[in-house]
């Protein structure tokens, strides 16, 4: 099966789906790379608030990101077999998941948001900042959910255009916001937190509109619940493994100090921005996989998880070169600390196997969503994990600094590329 690495028969479709899902993936973080450089000028004890904020955030968005990366892949299959009432009603019940959640997951932010913010490492100078950004930031996420689960209805209709524009156009409100209430307004951080608010609620409501004009919901079906709940236990433990990876990394960080703790932030913002050329590539391969099983053509599935892995790792490679052209003076874009500008550039040295080894990871995780074998990314998820997160506890123990804790991302990447190899050759998708 090794021509289907140099098979080029369907990068006409990669391309259709990967480029407008890479200009939706890159927009919210180059916004959020934009608040981190604006949130910069309030100093770095401002920007440290929002690194722990952030990581608490992001154990929100991250248990939840099956609306997306879930949903889309069980889309794409029905709508490959031909059964778009399934797809429809499986959109139904995925509203019905983002609701509920998102003001469960609402109620127990702003109810434990001093909790969360000291587990996450905020504590002294930082904390009482923190937990204002964390309280106004979560007023959104139930909003936040519905964007996560439109963009997944929308991939699985093999659709990536829509979402790049809806997209586009409330980052865009954020960004103009920003400048207005953190400094305009001189709201300082909360300014920055309730542009994301306004922002992402006008996203939700977009993506609902436009799901319905299309019909593509349907009402939820108790009958077909099964279905999704299964897919969202398996990412729960999934996502919530690899989330509680980066918590501990920022834990760590915050540990070190300070400065380390900013330079962290803005290092795992570089990084995930980066990283999304690959991604763009998994959102391709979930829907490509995903329609040819529900099609039951095992033999084109394989050929285009094959030719999915070799693009992503030349583009994992070329993201590598772009972090050590660019590592002299990156830094001094987002931060003005002498102390944090140097553990930055350690990072970003660092980061360049991350990238090459990463995008193998997330190439396959997509690959393996569009087969709808959740279990086998869950298990090897918590694998993967455990051992990283073993190791960031050693390095706090042993004082490595902030470059241990980017070497245990290193080693994360690693593993998890590692454990997809098997599932590549004996449980790929021309088995299904």
């Amino acid at each position: 099966m090794t021509h289907g690495f140099l098979d080029r028969s369907r990068d006409a479709r990669i391309r259709r789906l990967a480029i407008p899902a890479l200009g939706t993936l890159a927009i919210e973080p180059l916004v959020s790379i934009v608040d981190t450089a604006f949130i910069g000028r309030l100093g770095t004890n401002a920007v440290a608030s929002l690194a722990v904020a952030a990581a608490v955030l992001s154990v929100a968005f991250f248990l939840f990101n099956f609306l997306a990366h879930g949903v889309g892949p069980l889309v794409a299959q029905d709508i490959g077999g031909g059964r778009h009432d399934d797809a429809r009603a499986l959109a139904g019940n995925g509203l019905a998941l983002a609701l509920i959640g998102g003001v469960v997951a609402l109620a127990v932010v702003e109810l434990g948001a001093p909790q969360l913010i000291r587990a996450a490492g905020g504590v002294g100078s930082i904390e009482d900042a923190a937990v204002t950004y964390l309280r106004i930031r979560a007023l959104a996420i139930p909003a936040l959910l519905l964007v996560t689960l439109g963009n997944g209805v929308f991939r699985g209709h093999a659709d990536t255009v829509t979402p790049l524009w809806i997209a586009l156009l409330f980052n865009l409100i954020n960004a103009g916001l920003d400048p207005l209430l953190i400094f305009g307004l001189d709201m300082g951080l909360a300014g920055a937190a309730w542009a994301s608010v306004v922002a992402q609620s006008t996203g939700a409501v977009l993506f609902l509109v436009m799901m319905v004009r299309r019909s593509m919901l349907g009402a939820p079906r108790l009958a077909g619940s099964g279905r999704l709940l299964k897919v969202s236990r398996d990412f729960l433990v999934r996502t919530g493994s690899l989330v509680l990876t980066f918590f501990m990394a920022t834990r760590v960080a915050a540990s070190i100090s300070e400065p380390a703790l900013a330079a962290h932030q803005v290092a795992t913002q570089v990084f995930f921005l980066l990283a999304l050329a690959t991604d763009s590539l998994a959102v391709a391969g979930q829907v490509l996989v995903g329609q040819y099983i529900g099609a039951a053509d095992g033999y084109s599935a394989r050929l285009v998880s094959d030719r999915l892995i070799a693009i992503g790792l030349a583009a994992g490679s070329m993201t590598a070169a772009v972090i050590l052209v660019t590592r002299p003076f990156l830094g001094s874009i987002f931060l003005n600390d002498p102390m944090a500008l140097d553990e930055l550039g350690t990072a970003l040295l660092i980061m360049a196997p991350v990238a090459i080894v990463g995008a193998l990871a997330f190439v396959w995780d997509g690959l393996v969503m569009g087969a709808g074998d959740f279990g086998y990314l869950a298990r090897t998820m918590v694998i993967a994990s455990s051992v990283t997160i073993a190791t960031l506890l050693t390095i706090q123990a042993q004082g490595w600094g902030l470059a241990g804790v980017w070497w245990s991302l290193v080693l994360l990447m690693i593993l998890r590329s590692a454990m997809m190899i098997p599932w590549h050759r004996r449980l790929g998708v021309v088995s299904r």
